[in-house]
C-alpha cells in the first residue's frame, strides 16, 4: 500500500479550498450584489432615497440580502437560464464600474434584465 505524504496531503487540502474560494468570489451575482450596494449607497441622496425605502437598513444589509438572493435564485436555474443570468450580473457590474455618476448608475440599475 502506497501512502500519501502528509504535506502532499495538505497541500491538496489547500488547493481544494483555494479553489472552493475562488470559484465562490467569481460567482458575478454575488460581485454584482457587492458593486451595487456601494454604488447605491453613493447616490442615495442624489435620488433622494433611504436603505429603508429599499427595505434594508444599511449597504451591509442590503448586500447580504442580495447575495442571499442571488445564490438561491442561480441555484435554481440551470443552463442556458444560469449562463444567461451571469451574463446579465456581469453586464450591470461593468455597468456600474463605469458610470461616471449616479445618472448613469441609476440608467444601468432601471436597465438591468431588460432583453437587448
Amino acid at each position: 500500500m502506497t501512502t500519501v505524504p502528509l504535506t502532499l496531503r495538505s497541500c491538496s487540502s489547500l488547493a481544494l479550498v483555494l479553489a472552493s474560494l475562488s470559484l465562490a468570489a467569481c460567482n458575478p451575482c454575488v460581485e454584482r450584489c457587492r458593486v451595487e450596494s456601494r454604488n447605491i449607497e453613493s447616490c442615495l441622496d442624489d435620488w433622494n432615497l433611504d436603505w429603508g425605502q429599499l427595505g434594508a437598513s444599511s449597504a451591509k444589509d442590503f448586500k447580504e440580502q442580495c447575495i442571499a438572493t442571488e445564490r438561491l435564485w442561480i441555484d435554481s436555474l440551470s443552463g442556458e437560464d444560469r449562463a444567461a443570468e451571469q451574463d446579465a450580473c456581469w453586464e450591470l457590474t461593468t455597468a456600474l464600474r463605469s458610470a461616471d455618476d449616479c445618472d448613469e448608475r441609476w440608467a444601468a440599475l432601471s436597465g438591468y434584465g431588460d432583453a437587448s
